[in-house]
Protein backbone atom coordinates (compact mmCIF):
# COMPACT_ATOMS: atom_id res chain seq x y z
CA UNK A 1 0.00 0.00 0.00
CA UNK A 2 2.77 2.07 1.00
CA UNK A 3 4.23 1.71 -2.81
CA UNK A 4 0.79 2.75 -4.17
CA UNK A 5 0.60 5.79 -2.43
CA UNK A 6 4.30 6.53 -3.71
CA UNK A 7 3.74 5.86 -7.29
CA UNK A 8 -0.11 7.77 -6.96
CA UNK A 9 2.10 11.05 -5.11
CA UNK A 10 5.04 10.37 -7.79
CA UNK A 11 2.32 10.58 -10.68
CA UNK A 12 0.28 13.82 -9.63
CA UNK A 13 3.97 15.63 -9.01
CA UNK A 14 4.72 14.52 -12.77
CA UNK A 15 1.44 15.72 -13.95
CA UNK A 16 1.38 19.14 -11.94
CA UNK A 17 5.19 19.42 -13.39
CA UNK A 18 3.93 18.92 -16.98
CA UNK A 19 1.22 21.31 -16.60
CA UNK A 20 3.50 23.78 -14.76
CA UNK A 21 5.61 23.44 -18.19
CA UNK A 22 3.11 23.33 -20.51
CA UNK A 23 1.79 26.79 -18.64
CA UNK A 24 5.15 28.46 -19.00
CA UNK A 25 5.86 27.46 -22.39
CA UNK A 26 2.57 29.01 -23.42
CA UNK A 27 3.46 32.25 -21.48
CA UNK A 28 6.47 32.64 -22.94
CA UNK A 29 5.04 31.73 -26.74
CA UNK A 30 5.50 35.58 -28.21
CA UNK A 31 2.06 36.93 -29.66
CA UNK A 32 1.79 37.85 -33.30
CA UNK A 33 3.05 41.03 -34.25
CA UNK A 34 0.58 43.73 -35.14
CA UNK A 35 1.04 47.16 -36.55
CA UNK A 36 0.45 50.04 -34.42
CA UNK A 37 0.58 53.69 -35.07
CA UNK A 38 4.27 54.25 -33.92
CA UNK A 39 5.35 51.43 -36.10
CA UNK A 40 3.84 53.52 -39.07
CA UNK A 41 6.41 56.21 -41.01
CA UNK A 42 4.84 59.10 -42.33
CA UNK A 43 6.17 62.08 -44.41
CA UNK A 44 8.63 64.16 -43.01
CA UNK A 45 8.62 68.08 -44.25
CA UNK A 46 6.32 66.34 -47.36
CA UNK A 47 8.95 63.30 -48.00
CA UNK A 48 9.09 59.77 -47.75
CA UNK A 49 11.11 56.88 -48.97
CA UNK A 50 9.28 54.03 -50.54
CA UNK A 51 10.75 51.25 -52.76
CA UNK A 52 14.35 52.65 -52.94
CA UNK A 53 13.50 56.25 -53.82
CA UNK A 54 12.68 59.38 -52.30
CA UNK A 55 8.77 60.50 -53.35
CA UNK A 56 7.32 64.52 -52.54
CA UNK A 57 3.84 64.19 -50.76
CA UNK A 58 1.05 66.36 -51.84
CA UNK A 59 -0.18 69.05 -49.20
CA UNK A 60 -2.87 71.51 -49.48
CA UNK A 61 -5.35 71.78 -46.78
CA UNK A 62 -6.78 74.61 -49.77
CA UNK A 63 -8.48 72.77 -52.48
CA UNK A 64 -6.29 72.78 -55.46
CA UNK A 65 -7.91 72.59 -59.44
CA UNK A 66 -5.59 69.57 -60.48
CA UNK A 67 -6.63 66.45 -60.16
CA UNK A 68 -10.82 66.81 -59.44
CA UNK A 69 -10.66 69.67 -57.20
CA UNK A 70 -9.61 68.27 -54.10
CA UNK A 71 -7.89 68.46 -50.44
CA UNK A 72 -4.71 66.53 -50.11
CA UNK A 73 -3.09 66.04 -46.88
CA UNK A 74 0.63 64.67 -46.32
CA UNK A 75 -0.58 62.01 -43.02
CA UNK A 76 -2.90 60.37 -45.94
CA UNK A 77 -0.19 58.61 -47.16
CA UNK A 78 2.76 56.42 -44.91
CA UNK A 79 4.90 53.45 -45.48
CA UNK A 80 4.22 50.56 -42.66
CA UNK A 81 6.82 48.19 -41.21
CA UNK A 82 7.19 46.27 -44.37
CA UNK A 83 8.31 48.78 -46.91
CA UNK A 84 4.56 48.98 -48.18
CA UNK A 85 3.34 52.38 -48.87
CA UNK A 86 -0.33 52.82 -47.84
CA UNK A 87 -2.54 55.48 -49.69
CA UNK A 88 -5.97 56.94 -48.18
CA UNK A 89 -8.75 58.33 -49.52
CA UNK A 90 -10.70 59.35 -45.96
CA UNK A 91 -12.90 61.45 -44.64
CA UNK A 92 -12.11 64.23 -41.54
CA UNK A 93 -14.09 63.85 -38.52
CA UNK A 94 -13.80 67.56 -37.53
CA UNK A 95 -14.28 69.62 -40.89
CA UNK A 96 -16.12 66.72 -42.38
CA UNK A 97 -13.62 66.84 -45.54
CA UNK A 98 -12.32 64.23 -47.82
CA UNK A 99 -8.53 63.95 -48.18
CA UNK A 100 -6.95 62.56 -51.09
CA UNK A 101 -3.14 61.64 -51.13
CA UNK A 102 -0.15 61.47 -53.77
CA UNK A 103 3.34 60.90 -54.09
CA UNK A 104 5.39 62.26 -57.11
CA UNK A 105 9.39 60.54 -57.31
CA UNK A 106 12.03 63.52 -56.75
CA UNK A 107 14.18 61.16 -59.49
CA UNK A 108 12.85 61.43 -63.41
CA UNK A 109 12.62 58.61 -65.34
CA UNK A 110 13.04 58.07 -68.94
CA UNK A 111 12.55 55.14 -71.58
CA UNK A 112 12.19 52.09 -69.19
CA UNK A 113 9.94 49.58 -67.64
CA UNK A 114 7.92 50.85 -64.86
CA UNK A 115 5.82 47.97 -62.16
CA UNK A 116 3.57 48.21 -59.46
CA UNK A 117 3.05 45.47 -57.43
CA UNK A 118 -0.80 46.42 -55.73
CA UNK A 119 -2.71 44.94 -52.87
CA UNK A 120 -5.75 46.27 -52.88
CA UNK A 121 -9.27 45.69 -54.85
CA UNK A 122 -8.80 48.72 -57.33
CA UNK A 123 -11.36 46.42 -59.71
CA UNK A 124 -14.20 47.48 -57.01
CA UNK A 125 -13.39 51.02 -56.11
CA UNK A 126 -15.85 53.27 -55.77
CA UNK A 127 -18.01 55.09 -58.92
CA UNK A 128 -16.14 58.46 -57.55
CA UNK A 129 -12.61 56.88 -56.71
CA UNK A 130 -9.69 57.30 -59.29
CA UNK A 131 -6.63 55.76 -58.19
CA UNK A 132 -3.83 56.16 -60.86
CA UNK A 133 0.18 55.20 -61.43
CA UNK A 134 1.91 57.82 -64.61
CA UNK A 135 4.14 59.91 -66.06
CA UNK A 136 3.53 63.72 -66.03
CA UNK A 137 5.54 66.72 -66.77
CA UNK A 138 3.74 69.13 -64.87
CA UNK A 139 2.01 70.45 -68.66
CA UNK A 140 -1.57 69.31 -68.91
CA UNK A 141 -2.42 68.00 -71.65
CA UNK A 142 1.10 66.86 -72.83
CA UNK A 143 3.82 64.71 -72.04
CA UNK A 144 2.12 62.13 -69.93
CA UNK A 145 1.51 58.65 -70.00
CA UNK A 146 -0.53 56.76 -67.14
CA UNK A 147 -2.78 53.76 -66.02
CA UNK A 148 -5.79 54.80 -64.19
CA UNK A 149 -8.42 53.41 -62.38
CA UNK A 150 -12.04 54.64 -61.94
CA UNK A 151 -15.38 54.40 -63.26
CA UNK A 152 -15.64 58.06 -63.41
CA UNK A 153 -18.82 58.69 -61.93
CA UNK A 154 -20.63 56.22 -63.45
CA UNK A 155 -21.26 52.38 -62.94
CA UNK A 156 -21.51 51.64 -66.21
CA UNK A 157 -18.26 52.73 -67.50
CA UNK A 158 -15.34 50.59 -67.75
CA UNK A 159 -13.02 50.87 -65.24
CA UNK A 160 -9.26 50.65 -66.33
CA UNK A 161 -7.67 53.20 -68.56
CA UNK A 162 -4.12 53.63 -70.59
CA UNK A 163 -3.60 57.14 -72.03
CA UNK A 164 -0.77 58.72 -73.76
CA UNK A 165 -0.45 62.57 -74.22
CA UNK A 166 1.77 63.39 -77.10
CA UNK A 167 4.69 65.27 -76.62
CA UNK A 168 4.80 68.88 -76.13
CA UNK A 169 4.50 71.63 -79.20
CA UNK A 170 2.43 68.97 -81.22
CA UNK A 171 -0.69 68.49 -82.70
CA UNK A 172 -0.68 64.74 -82.42
CA UNK A 173 -4.08 63.64 -80.74
CA UNK A 174 -4.11 62.33 -76.78
CA UNK A 175 -4.54 58.04 -77.31
CA UNK A 176 -6.77 56.08 -74.63
CA UNK A 177 -7.80 52.54 -74.12
CA UNK A 178 -10.36 51.60 -71.71
CA UNK A 179 -11.12 47.82 -70.35
CA UNK A 180 -12.66 46.01 -67.56
CA UNK A 181 -10.69 45.12 -64.70
CA UNK A 182 -11.52 42.02 -62.83
CA UNK A 183 -9.96 40.59 -59.92
CA UNK A 184 -10.17 37.14 -57.70
CA UNK A 185 -8.40 38.37 -54.97
CA UNK A 186 -6.89 41.71 -53.92
CA UNK A 187 -3.32 41.44 -55.65
CA UNK A 188 -2.20 42.70 -58.84
CA UNK A 189 0.63 43.83 -60.79
CA UNK A 190 0.81 47.24 -63.65
CA UNK A 191 3.17 48.06 -66.17
CA UNK A 192 4.18 50.93 -68.27
CA UNK A 193 6.97 50.56 -70.96
CA UNK A 194 8.40 53.26 -72.53
CA UNK A 195 9.93 53.65 -75.74
CA UNK A 196 10.98 56.63 -78.32
CA UNK A 197 8.03 55.68 -80.44
CA UNK A 198 5.80 52.98 -78.30
CA UNK A 199 4.12 52.61 -75.16
CA UNK A 200 2.95 49.51 -74.01
CA UNK A 201 0.62 49.20 -70.90
CA UNK A 202 0.20 45.23 -69.17
CA UNK A 203 -2.07 44.50 -66.41
CA UNK A 204 -1.95 41.00 -64.24
CA UNK A 205 -4.63 40.33 -61.92
CA UNK A 206 -2.13 38.23 -59.55
CA UNK A 207 1.07 37.93 -57.93
CA UNK A 208 1.97 35.06 -59.95
CA UNK A 209 2.13 37.18 -63.43
CA UNK A 210 -1.16 35.47 -65.07
CA UNK A 211 -1.59 38.88 -67.98
CA UNK A 212 -5.49 40.09 -68.31
CA UNK A 213 -4.74 42.88 -70.50
CA UNK A 214 -1.98 44.17 -73.18
CA UNK A 215 -2.36 46.98 -75.21
CA UNK A 216 0.33 49.26 -77.45
CA UNK A 217 0.63 52.59 -78.72
CA UNK A 218 2.72 53.60 -81.59
CA UNK A 219 3.79 57.18 -82.44
CA UNK A 220 6.43 59.42 -83.26
CA UNK A 221 4.89 61.81 -81.04
CA UNK A 222 5.31 59.72 -77.37
CA UNK A 223 6.84 62.06 -75.00
CA UNK A 224 10.81 61.67 -74.63
CA UNK A 225 11.22 63.70 -71.41
CA UNK A 226 12.49 62.47 -67.87
CA UNK A 227 9.71 62.52 -65.88
CA UNK A 228 8.51 62.07 -62.68
CA UNK A 229 6.52 59.24 -61.47
CA UNK A 230 2.92 60.04 -60.00
CA UNK A 231 1.06 57.51 -57.56
CA UNK A 232 -2.68 58.83 -56.14
CA UNK A 233 -5.92 57.69 -54.72
CA UNK A 234 -8.54 61.38 -55.40
CA UNK A 235 -12.29 61.79 -55.74
CA UNK A 236 -13.42 62.64 -59.15
CA UNK A 237 -14.86 66.07 -59.30
CA UNK A 238 -14.57 65.99 -55.72
CA UNK A 239 -16.99 63.98 -55.16
CA UNK A 240 -16.66 61.82 -52.13
CA UNK A 241 -17.42 58.17 -52.57
CA UNK A 242 -21.47 57.36 -53.08
CA UNK A 243 -20.92 54.66 -50.59
CA UNK A 244 -19.32 57.39 -47.86
CA UNK A 245 -16.23 54.48 -46.87
CA UNK A 246 -12.75 55.47 -46.38
CA UNK A 247 -10.47 54.12 -49.35
CA UNK A 248 -7.25 52.71 -48.73
CA UNK A 249 -4.82 50.78 -51.11
CA UNK A 250 -1.50 49.13 -50.38
CA UNK A 251 1.37 49.39 -53.12
CA UNK A 252 3.85 46.87 -51.79
CA UNK A 253 6.78 48.14 -54.36
CA UNK A 254 7.63 49.79 -57.23
CA UNK A 255 9.98 48.67 -59.68
CA UNK A 256 12.26 50.64 -62.50
CA UNK A 257 14.50 49.30 -65.35
CA UNK A 258 15.74 50.76 -67.99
Amino acid sequence: MLNLKKFVFGLSCSILMLVISCKKELITVPAPKTLNLTEKIYPVNNSINFSGYQWKVTHSPNKRTAPGNNYWRDNAVWVDEKGYLHLTLTKDSETDKWFCAEISSEKKFGNGSYQIWIEGRVDQLDKNVVFGLFNYSGIDYYDEIDIEFSRWGDLKNQNLHYNVYPEENTTAAIWGSSLEFSLNEPYSIHRITRANSSVKFESYYDFQGRKIHTQIYSSAHISKKDMPIYINLWAFRSLPPSDQKNVELIIQKFVFAE
